[in-house]
């Protein structure tokens, strides 16, 4: 009887498992959590339910999960970037390049691996690393835009304007429809004190991401800084639609009320800034200018 017992118990478990695979029986349900006890499932389950967790947005559960399905499986390559992607996000740069670099021992080829170690470099300020992954990824994979938009944004902080400007455009010739790229390179444009171009790509943005609010408040400026102040301020009052009380963008809204002589507007526009971020400098200077008090 116990032999029979045991091969009906496996043939239970078979069928839980393909049952799953399939979605059959939802992400939360006790199966689940039956299907985590039964060895060689353990690791893919936690896995499978951080990533559930992380697109939830609930990124302290899926941060436990991961780091359950590595105590099952050391060798879960997966599951340590995910787990770094979280740490990256959270600002935990050290942990973040831990797990990339852990990634990248158990799979030297792991593309994205190399990009997120870079942008945790990026974000510690080690850009020269940071270059250096991202120029490893796109050695792996000549076609993968992140690396190419990553790497374009460390030249632009290292002041490689051209290199930042030619990384961009790659990323933007391999995929026109994606925001980011035209954003990433409107801001290089802006660097470069190009503010037409500036213009033109953060439009591109807009057009393809109707919600993307930096890059409603990146125009703006471009604008003001290109002179024409008036055109940036119907970008700033969406971009503040969409994040009410916004310090930055209050006080790119101040410097247009200034520029267009809206002496009053501007004043309210950059005390309301200080109220919520005291450190910003520009909005202290400009209540100088105009004789007012913070």
């Amino acid at each position: 009887m116990g032999g029979i017992n045991e091969i009906a118990s496996a043939i239970g478990r078979f069928f839980l498992a393909v049952a799953l695979s399939a979605g059959l029986l939802g992400s939360n349900s006790l199966a689940h959590a039956q299907l985590a006890e039964i060895e060689g499932f353990g690791a893919r389950y936690y896995y499978n339910r951080g990533n559930d967790e992380w697109k939830t947005g609930d990124s302290d559960r899926a941060l436990a999960d991961y780091s359950k399905a590595i105590e099952l499986d050391p060798k879960y390559v997966s599951a340590y970037t995910n787990r770094a992607n979280i740490y990256e996000n959270k600002g935990d740069h050290d942990r973040a390049l831990a797990d990339y670099s852990t990634a990248i021992e158990l799979d030297p080829k792991k593309v994205n691996a190399y990009v997120g170690r870079g942008n945790a470099y990026s974000g510690k300020g080690d850009l020269d690393r940071a270059v250096a992954d991202y120029s490893k990824a796109i050695e792996l994979d000549p076609r993968f835009i992140p690396a190419y938009n990553g790497r374009g944004n460390a030249y632009s902080s290292k002041g490689d304007l051209d290199a930042a400007v030619a990384d961009l455009s790659k990323a933007i010739e391999l995929d026109p429809k994606i925001p980011l790229s035209y954003y990433n390179r409107g801001l290089a444009f802006g660097q470069k004190g190009d503010f037409n171009r500036a213009v033109v790509d953060l439009g591109k943005a807009v057009e393809l991401a109707p919600k993307f609010v930096a890059a409603y408040g990146s125009r703006s400026r471009a604008y003001l800084l290109s002179g024409e102040a008036a055109k940036g301020l119907p970008d700033v009052d969406k971009a503040l639609e969409m994040v009410p009380g916004e310090p930055n963008l209050l006080e790119t809204r101040g410097l247009i009320f200034e520029a267009l002589g809206r002496k009053g507007e501007a004043i309210s526009d950059f005390r309301r800034a200080l109220a919520k971020a005291p450190r910003l400098q520009k909005s202290k200077e400009a209540l100088q200018r105009l004789g007012a008090v913070p």
